[in-house]
């Protein structure tokens, strides 16, 4: 086995790897819980980590693709890559097509949560212009209140943007898949149609973002 064969088989092992770790399903679970009684600061958090490392990996994964690709390209091992290749591409345009997916979901219903807050705290404030000089410890409540809720619509428009990124680079990546599908004719059917489709589910992303 030449070192060729030795680098396409290494590929094959770790572009698996990657797209086993992309925690797609993590994603859908956390982003889930935006808005429920378990959302916080603690969650959005997590779902900042999940979505930062599933978008590493994402772009590693895509690198490790264009080689095995290369070598697939090799007559000498092309009847061996292939294979691999359409495979290991299935997998990984599927998994992207999921998180962008969970990424969108998890922005809208960040913006709901955030349009409740706002509500809320229209509501405070209307309240703290009610409230009459004597009664200074409600005063104090209400805007007590006021701010925290100014916080939270902060760290939410934070998380949006952060997720408006994150949707942003998981685009650029499904578009170098895509051109690698055009580049490689012969690649089968049911794979282009997976990266048509990841490719209507791009352009609808920004629709979501504030």
């Amino acid at each position: 086995m030449d070192s060729n064969s030795i680098e396409g088989s290494t590929l094959v092992s770790t572009i698996a790897n990657c797209i086993d770790r992309i925690l797609v399903q993590q994603l859908e679970v956390l982003g889930g819980k935006i808005g429920s009684s378990d959302d916080g600061e603690h969650l959005r958090d997590q779902v900042a980590e999940v979505t930062s490392s599933a978008n590493t990996l994402s772009k590693e994964t895509n690198t490790l693709m264009k080689r095995l690709v290369e070598l697939s390209n090799d007559q000498r091992y092309a009847s061996a890559m292939k294979v691999h290749r359409e495979r290991l591409m299935g997998d990984l345009i599927g998994v992207l097509n999921r998180l962008q997916v969970a990424q969108r979901n998890a922005v809208a219903k960040e913006k709901e949560s955030m349009k409740a807050v706002a509500a809320q705290d229209q509501q405070v404030s209307h309240q703290i212009e009610q409230v009459n000089d004597e009664e200074q410890q409600e005063r104090q409540q209400l805007q007590i209140q006021h701010q925290q809720h100014l916080m939270e619509i902060r760290e939410r428009s934070e998380a949006m943007r952060q997720l408006d990124q994150d949707i942003s680079d998981v685009t650029q990546v499904m578009k170098d898949l895509a051109r690698i599908v055009h580049d490689q004719g012969e690649i089968v059917d049911s794979i282009e149609a997976n990266v048509e489709h990841a490719s209507m589910q791009v352009q609808q992303a920004s629709t979501f973002i504030l």
